[in-house]
This record gives C-alpha cells, sequence and structure tokens, in this order.
C-alpha cells in the first residue's frame, strides 16, 4: 500500500472513530489533485458506518469491515475495501445526460457483464438490483434512475467463501440505500 493510501486509511479510521468528516486529495486525472470530501456518519444500526455523498445527495450504510476508503476524484462516489475479506463496495452517482430508464440501464448492465446468471433479478421502473457468481467471486449491483435527472448506483464484488456474511451486508445496504433527497445535517 502507497503511502498516500496509508495516510488516507489511517484518516479514515480516525473519521469512523469520531463519525465526522474526511477531506481526502485524490488524483484528477490528467488535472492535478481534487480535494474530495467523504462524509462518514454514524450509522443507526450497529457494525454499520453511513456514507453520505453530497454532490448526488445520496446515502447508504457501509459495513464497518469495509474501512480502506478511496474517494473519487470527482466527487461522484467513493470505493471501500474489506481488505480481511478482500472485499470492494463501489458508489456512484451521475448525471443522466442520455435519459435512460432503469429497464436501459438494466440491459447495458447485463450485456456488458456478458448475460450472466442472475442469482437476484429484480427490475422496476425506476431501479434495479442484480446478483451474478462469476468464477470464486459474488457480483451485486443495484441501481436507480431519479426524477432529478441523475442515476446512483452502487455494487459489491466478493469471494464466494465471504458470501453468508456479504449477503447480508448486501441486504442491509439496499435496505438503507436513499438514491437521492438524502440530507446531512451535520455541518
Amino acid at each position: 500500500m502507497n503511502l498516500k493510501k496509508t495516510v488516507l486509511l489511517l484518516a479514515a479510521v480516525a473519521v469512523v472513530g469520531t463519525g465526522g468528516v474526511m477531506a481526502a486529495s485524490a488524483p484528477g486525472y490528467g488535472r492535478g489533485m481534487v480535494d474530495v470530501e467523504v462524509i462518514l456518519m454514524s450509522s443507526q444500526t450497529a457494525g454499520y458506518r453511513t456514507y453520505y455523498n453530497e454532490p448526488f445527495g445520496y446515502s447508504l450504510d457501509i459495513p464497518d469491515a469495509a474501512s480502506d476508503v478511496e474517494p473519487t476524484s470527482s466527487g461522484d462516489g467513493c470505493y471501500f475495501q474489506d481488505l480481511q475479506a478482500h472485499a470492494v463496495i463501489s458508489v456512484y452517482g451521475t448525471k443522466n445526460m442520455m435519459n435512460f430508464t432503469a429497464a436501459q440501464l438494466y440491459r447495458i448492465d447485463l450485456s456488458r457483464n456478458g448475460n450472466p446468471t442472475l442469482t437476484k433479478n429484480e427490475l422496476t421502473d425506476k431501479s434495479y438490483v442484480i446478483s451474478w457468481i462469476k468464477k470464486d467471486k459474488v457480483y451485486y449491483e443495484a441501481v436507480c434512475v431519479n426524477d432529478n435527472g441523475t442515476y446512483t448506483s452502487f455494487s459489491v464484488v466478493y469471494p464466494v467463501k465471504e458470501k453468508a456474511t456479504y449477503d447480508v451486508y448486501c441486504t442491509h445496504m439496499q435496505a438503507s440505500f436513499i438514491p437521492t433527497g438524502a440530507v446531512y445535517t451535520g455541518k
């Protein structure tokens, strides 16, 4: 782990312990360094922290086990890694510039992932949740198309051997997911 990630991890651990806000520097893809604020709050559920994304107004609970935190350089989301279980949680929001529907994004997602045999398959007018197993990994994705011209999503990739634990985490994350209109009152 490089020095920057080590410092970021230590800052994340300090923030988790205090339930506060973390400002991190992330690479800006050819534009130098960009300051990105990661907001983690105490969750109402033990064993989780609530991640809040201010630019897109979404939030969801992240398991405490995923303590390695790295924001995206654009501020649209964050990556959380459970180093012990070798699991990665990605969360992001984006403008829906092409006005995709949930059904269109669902078909794109399935095609992009090789049309896997789904172990979870829930599609509504505004969202979908899919999951599948490929080799020794479980893939879980939740996407919500919002009325404000954005869509928000989270995905989790974890080893099959961690399925019992991470199935519980994914179910909780889905239940806690506020795809738009989440309010942060900690400032």
